[in-house]
């Protein structure tokens, strides 16, 4: 997985039907992050999933759909650590057409986005 500190924008392509991607970052017990998904806003053929796992791969939070077709969730971090955003097509597909961006911000810098 790719990792970066928060605030962080990833961009990336789903390339094949198998295709799952990873990214990571640190964060703190008690902080509140924001995650948004871009991709049909970018009119992108990707129907995102969206999940957020520990370090031990457990999903804490996932979303698809919320808000339009483009996945969004909030979550509150349970301890200090490591998390992963993952992202994924709804149907198993991907391709050069199955671009992306997520964002990652904590609820007090959601403006440094422009979100």
């Amino acid at each position: 997985a790719t990792k970066a500190a928060v605030p962080v924008a990833f961009n990336g392509v789903l390339s094949s039907n198998t295709d799952k991607d990873f990214f990571g970052f640190t964060a703190k017990k008690g902080e509140s992050y924001e995650v948004h998904v871009w991709a049909r806003r970018l009119r992108s053929e990707l129907d995102p999933v969206l999940s957020i796992h520990n370090s031990n791969g457990g999903v804490i939070a996932a979303n698809d759909d919320t808000g339009g077709p483009d996945s969004y969730l909030r979550f509150n971090v349970p301890a200090d650590g490591e998390y992963f955003v993952s992202l994924k097509d709804h149907l198993g597909r991907g391709g050069l057409g199955f671009h992306y961006r997520i964002e990652v911000a904590p609820l007090n810098q959601v403006a440094l986005l422009g979100v």
